[in-house]
């Protein structure tokens, strides 16, 4: 499989031009509409990229799950990230 870096460094400059900034002295997580706008965007973005077990879940935690593609048995990996960054 080929990677597309061109279509790869395009999401990744669309992700960092987010303003996903947490707001001080919120006590909801996340603590702006526009973290939950992101969240459901990146929901959606999975699972147009295949993914399987796409959630995102009432404290806005999203999981999804992405199958392997061999039949050898391999270390399972999970990737962690969080959206409250600055703009």
């Amino acid at each position: 499989m080929e990677i597309d870096r061109e279509a790869l460094l395009n999401r990744f400059l669309r992700y960092v031009q987010k303003d996903t900034q947490s707001q001080e002295g919120v006590e909801a997580y996340p603590s702006t509409a526009k973290q939950t706008e992101f969240l459901k965007e990146l929901a959606e973005e999975l699972t147009s990229l295949g993914l399987q077990d796409v959630h995102l879940d009432e404290h806005s935690y999203l999981t999804a799950t992405l199958p392997a593609t061999t039949s050898r048995k391999v270390p399972v990996i999970g990737l962690i990230a969080h959206v409250d960054t600055s703009p």
